[in-house]
């Protein structure tokens, strides 16, 4: 039939496409061209078809507008009349199959939301003087009558909130919404603008842009704000961030065509209400079409947005939407000063100390979900100021970042770095239970009630003030008694100095320390204390500190006493620039004020927590309890030098030693990694009595100017000195973007370091070969595993020309890599001089290196060695402790199991990587390196995914010649759990950025 009418000498293969009514076939023709024929159901007349038609071709010129093309029959007709098997009448048409595929297999990326945005602009704009009668309809998907739901809310009896809300949100559409819809200019809209009616095409580097606009069949005349909203609902339950995703829509729209306030105030409501008449149709469908799985294609993700919004303060979407859009605020007027108000405690409080609740304060565990309440009681009573009575209180601040909130009412608890409601947004008074609070100004009772839920506001009051020469505003009283909460009801009225409430206990309040919490709104603050969050997300603190702005004043207290707000980046980065030289660099785009780390997290000032998948230097984690609790003793204890004699010194000598082969017997004990490598040369050139070095290529050995001589990462780099005539570079073993690859690279590779030590003072004998120093695992190099009998044939060729071999392990050491505690170890050598550094003090400045006696004795020649806080006794106790928590907690095995973990799901997500990708590693020490289709280095896409993973609180690193290699070296207290939400991450961050 196809064949027929399409004038094709062999009909094309078909494969069923789904439609909900007509039937979709994907047509592909021998030659190789494909396309989509679309045959209508039974009784589908010609205009049904003829209007999508000619809104599609008055589209077709339109940039930035994707729609496909029609493809004409032989007759040059757009449909076909064919009759199907029983002999019933069929119309067929047929369109061009667009590149890419349909959203929701993408990224939904901020830039293509925008995108859409503009294209939606761009249709509205050529269809507002398109007509056909045909559009003039209304059936169930129109959202200017949308209330034929009302009847069936008993679809919904099974989740009680879901049917409040949609009874809440029916009531607006009938009370206010409908009659502002109607007042609004109509014209054609596509109205069905669901993730599988657009598509998009990824791009390495640029992450999916919108390639396909398809789908006219439920076009019709309505307010534009429609489209808006239908795309919106589709597009926000996609996102972690919906309002977010919403205003990058309404951003790209109003940057081509404007929106007016009365059409941005109902966007948020209406994209409600769409997902309720999706819920609704899918609930009726289903009890029409059980066994039909995609007419519940959009339930889940639609009841997800609607239990994420339901408790949402709407003034937050609308003030973000109304920003977007370039209008001004529509928030109600605050009073600029709140004059004759009446004391609200009995003492004064603007005076009592202030406690601190930040993740700063050590007396506060952090990276807990369920923190510790007795932790929480402890640091408030010993904050509370103390009178001849007993008790007096304290104050906690307003925009003060917190991890003291627990449970999944704060976010999802699977893992600590999800995002989390974590800052404060209102003033806390701590008093004894029972203390009275009296009104400031006269006012009425909006609320009044109990919210017993564990870690909710107890007993509650919601009031109006009513200033005597300013505006209304309204204040949240939260964690009274239950007696407070029962006395008023709603529209009661109270005199100022009037007994409001009394501050509950423990039993009634919420589960908190007694306290008040205070909270101070405009008068189009919510009548619901649940839409009042005492806690709120810090990616949007600016928006709800506008909502609701510092309550200090009433309570007495100067507002500046009790903020919280830590300063801005852009302060900080100014005052770094201005202390410190511009070659200090940052890391990420966006850098980031660390204020606390813990385990394998790193938490900042605004209480976000960050999975650290980079940090190598806090070895068994960030401020692992039992390390630091010996430095801290020790600190206490004596911190003396090595020209005392210690047994911490000689007991950690001999730890670690214990982990090495027999014949390393002597250990210099130094303050760092750098420090190590100098003395290590110092070793080699002493005990050989030469000079020359063998080094590897991109590798990075310190700081200090030797270290710097043969580190090649700096000085073949900007800026660097040169290559000194002592250093011989060995160029790193790379089979996957090297010179040589394929299955004799490893043999080749082997045979180039072969030459190039031999050669070393072949022409002269002042010029041979002392030591070659080098990282069994290149790590700035690119998290390299050298392949097989490459290190093996470099030791014999180093020992053949009388060199030493020196192992930098200060990357690769000390369990990291799971099965072997060394580099050397899992490489079968055996090296004459081992260097480590930062990560066997777990942060502490420490360095040490391992050798044999003979060259430690040939080193001890008159001259002493002395190292100020080399080997001192603080170092030792640190050192000490990394060794046993190595033992104790078993992080050795940890390492192995948690990286081939990892290890298998980066190969199994860059296995679909649009790049060539190379993911290698042993243990915890992982690399990914990605290339172009031409090999050449894809530096920028690496810098994308850092960047990508950083902002989904993964942090990461990148390196290597080109800086083209993925880093990832976390603690080794990393764990299964950590490891599923960094390959989460990572999946999303690959989507973002167009590479699968």
């Amino acid at each position: 039939m196809v064949a027929k009418h399409w004038g094709e000498d062999r009909p094309p293969s078909l494969t069923p496409l789904y439609g909900e009514y007509d039937l979709n076939l994907l047509a592909e023709s021998a030659t190789g061209s494909a396309s989509v024929v679309k045959i209508m159901r039974v009784g589908c007349q010609p205009e049904d078809i003829g209007f999508q038609t000619s809104m599609m071709q008055r589209l077709q010129s339109v940039q930035g507008v994707p729609v496909p093309d029609i493809l004409p029959t032989a007759q040059g007709t757009l449909v076909a009349h064919a009759s199907d098997e029983q002999g019933r009448k069929r119309l067929i048409w047929r369109l061009a199959l667009l590149s890419g595929s349909t959203l929701n297999q993408h990224q939904l990326t901020e830039a293509l939301i925008t995108e859409i945005g503009a294209m939606i602009a761009r249709m509205h704009a050529a269809l507002a003087d398109f007509d056909d009668p045909a559009l003039d309809r209304s059936f169930k998907w129109d959202l200017c009558a949308a209330d034929w739901i009302v009847p069936h809310l008993a679809l919904f009896d099974d989740d009680t909130a879901l049917k409040g809300q949609l009874a809440g949100l029916l009531e607006w559409y009938s009370d206010a919404g409908k009659a502002a819809l109607a007042a609004l200019p109509r014209q054609p809209i596509h109205n069905d603008l669901n993730l599988h009616n657009l598509m998009a095409v990824s791009h390495p580097g640029q992450g999916p842009r919108l390639s396909g606009l398809l789908d006219f069949g439920d076009a019709l005349h309505n307010p534009r704000i429609c489209d808006l909203a239908i795309a919106g609902a589709y597009l926000a339950s996609a996102s972690v961030r919906p309002v977010e995703a919403l205003a990058a829509l309404v951003e790209g729209y109003t940057h081509l065509e404007t929106l007016r306030e009365g059409e941005i105030d109902l966007l948020w409501p209406l994209m409600q209400t769409r997902l309720a008449v999706s819920l609704t149709n899918s609930g009726l469908q289903k009890q029409a079409r059980p066994d039909d799985p995609y007419v519940v294609i959009s339930e889940a993700p639609a009841r997800a947005l609607l239990a994420t919004v339901r408790d949402l303060d709407p003034r937050f979407a609308g003030e973000r939407l109304r920003a977007a859009a370039g209008l001004p605020s529509g928030l109600a007027t605050l009073p600029t000063a709140f004059r004759g108000l009446h004391p609200m405690f009995e003492i004064e409080v603007g005076h009592l100390p202030v406690v601190d609740l930040t993740p700063d304060n050590l007396r506060l565990a952090a990276n807990q979900t369920r923190p510790d309440a007795a932790e929480l009681d402890a640091v408030i009573d010993a904050a509370t100021d103390q009178d001849e009575g007993g008790r007096r209180g304290c104050l906690g601040r307003w925009g003060e970042a917190r991890l003291i909130y627990g449970g999944e009412g704060f976010g999802r608890t699977d893992h600590v770095a999800r995002r989390r409601r974590t800052v404060h947004i209102g003033l806390d008074v701590f008093l004894p239970p029972g203390s009275e609070v009296r009104a400031v100004l006269p006012g009425r009772v909006v609320f009044a009630g109990d919210r017993p839920e564990h870690h909710d506001y107890g007993g509650t009051l919601l009031l109006e003030h009513h200033p005597h020469d300013g505006p209304v505003f309204r204040v949240l009283y939260g964690h009274l008694s239950r007696t407070s909460a029962s006395r008023f009801a709603p529209g009661d009225t109270f005199g100022a100095g009037e007994v409001i409430a009394w501050l509950g206990d423990k039993t009634e309040n919420g589960g908190w320390p007694p306290h008040l919490h205070l909270q101070l709104g405009g008068s189009d603050a919510p009548d619901d204390p649940g839409d009042w969050p005492g806690v709120v997300d810090p990616d949007d603190w600016d928006l709800w500190a506008q909502l609701f702005p510092n309550p200090a004043v009433l309570a007495g207290v100067e507002p500046a006493r009790v903020e919280a707000l830590p300063p801005a980046l852009s302060r900080m980065q100014e005052r770094r620039k201005a202390l410190t030289s511009a070659n200090l660099k940052l890391s990420y785009r966006e850098p980031i004020h660390v204020i606390r780390g813990q385990g394998s997290t790193l938490i900042d000032a605004q209480g976000r927590r960050f999975l650290d998948a980079y940090n190598n230097v806090p070895h068994v984690g960030h401020a692992h309890p039992y390390v630091a609790a010996r430095v801290s003793e020790q600190v206490q204890r004596l911190s003396t030098n090595t020209r005392y004699l210690s047994e911490l010194q000689l007991d950690y000598a001999e730890a670690l030693l214990a982990r090495f082969p027999d014949e390393f017997d002597t250990c210099f004990l130094v303050n760092s990694g750098s420090e190590a490598n100098e003395v290590a040369m110092r070793l080699a050139t002493t005990f050989t009595g030469r000079r020359d070095m063998a080094v590897s290529e991109a590798g990075y050995h310190g700081i200090t100017q030797k270290a710097l001589d043969i580190s090649h990462y700096k000085f073949a780099g900007k800026g660097g000195q040169g290559q000194a005539d002592w250093v011989h570079v060995l160029p790193i073993p790379n089979t996957f973007s090297g010179p040589f690859t394929g299955k004799d690279a490893p043999e080749r590779y082997t045979a180039q370091a072969e030459g190039l030590i031999s050669a070393i003072g072949a022409g002269s004998r002042d010029r041979a070969l002392a030591a070659c120093l080098l990282e069994i695992f290149p790590s700035v190099g690119g998290q390299l595993i050298p392949p097989t009998g490459y290190l093996s044939g470099l030791q014999r060729a180093v020992h053949h020309a009388g060199g030493l071999l020196i192992a930098d392990e200060v990357q690769t050491g000390l369990g990291r890599l799971g099965r072997h505690f060394w580099a050397f170890e899992q490489q079968g050598l055996q090296p004459d001089i081992v260097v480590l550094g930062k990560p066997i003090g777990n942060g502490h400045p420490m360095g040490a290196v391992l050798t044999r006696r003979e060259i430690a004795d040939a080193f001890s020649n008159g001259m002493e060695f002395f190292s100020t806080f080399g080997g001192s006794t603080v170092s030792c106790a640190a050192g000490r402790a990394v060794l046993e928590v190595i033992e104790a907690d078993g992080l050795e095995g940890r390492a192995a199991q948690t990286g081939a973990m990892l290890l298998d799901g980066l190969t199994a997500l860059f296995s679909r990587s649009v790049l060539p990708t190379d993911v290698r590693g042993v243990g915890l020490f992982i690399g990914v390196e990605i290339c172009h289709a031409d090999n050449s280095p894809a530096t920028a896409i690496v810098g994308q995914l850092v960047n990508a993973m950083r902002r989904r609180r993964v942090l990461m690193g990148s390196d290597g010649p080109h800086d083209s290699v993925l880093k990832i070296r976390p603690p080794i207290c990393f764990c299964a759990e950590d490891a599923a939400f960094f390959l989460e991450a990572m999946e999303a961050s690959l989507r973002e950025v167009g590479l699968t």
